[in-house]
């Protein structure tokens, strides 16, 4: 694509993702409020939903944007964000509509989605690559997304659960926190994708160099 057309398509996407967004947020939001009853817990449910919804768009729309006018440096972050997001995607789509021969087989795909955005993350930093100073600093922020971002979920999921209509707030952030830093330090489960994307970045890499001096013409010699 040429380069003066990226700023254009870049907002066509980015219209016509807002309008898709904002038609599913009316919708939902209106589905929502009709099925709770009319209470102080009720309504600041409904707001912390919207609120996150309404979060994600604008988190979603900054993402498609530093992936289409970025350089390498904000697009492979734009990537990593995308990535952890289509973890959850492909989790959900398996949970929900894909057909599994049996019990097993539904455990095993569940777990093995938590290593895809290790592999798009370590994709996305071998296609940044590694030699300067800002490209350094891109793989150390994609790291820690990797590693902060699952664990936050885990909080934010264990939090919003029924403690916030039972209107103890509190307990609900206690336990939030405390999910966060049981995810958080937990080597296995927070660790173990950034070391996965690691050795998938240095290995596509290798290989890429490998393929490159391949290509290149061996010295003459001239007597």
């Amino acid at each position: 694509m040429p380069i003066d057309s990226r700023p254009k398509a870049a907002a066509y996407a980015g219209i016509g993702t807002f309008a898709a967004c904002g038609v599913a947020i009316i919708q939902t939001s209106l589905v929502l409020r009709d099925g709770l009853r009319f209470s102080f817990a009720s309504t600041a449910y409904f707001l912390a939903v919207l609120a996150v919804i309404i979060l994600a768009v604008a988190g979603g729309l900054l993402v498609l944007l530093s992936i289409a006018l970025g350089g390498p440096l904000s697009a492979s972050l734009g990537m990593a964000l995308a990535a952890l997001a289509v973890g959850i995607w492909v989790r959900y789509f398996i949970l929900g509509v894909a057909t599994v021969p049996s019990p097993a087989s539904l455990l095993f795909l569940v777990g093995a989605t938590r290593w895809l955005p290790a592999l798009l993350v370590g994709a996305a930093l071998a296609w940044c690559g590694l030699g300067t100073l800002r490209q350094g600093v891109a793989w150390v922020v994609n790291l820690l997304l990797l590693w902060v971002v699952p664990a936050a979920l885990a909080g934010l999921s264990n939090a919003a659960g029924s403690r916030i209509l039972a209107g103890d707030f509190r307990e609900m952030a206690s336990a939030g926190v405390g999910a966060f830093l049981s995810s958080l330090g937990s080597t296995a489960g927070s660790l173990g994708p950034v070391v996965v994307a690691v050795v998938v970045a240095v290995a596509v890499l290798y290989v890429l160099s490998a393929v490159a001096t391949g290509k290149r013409p061996a010295p003459q010699l001239h007597v």
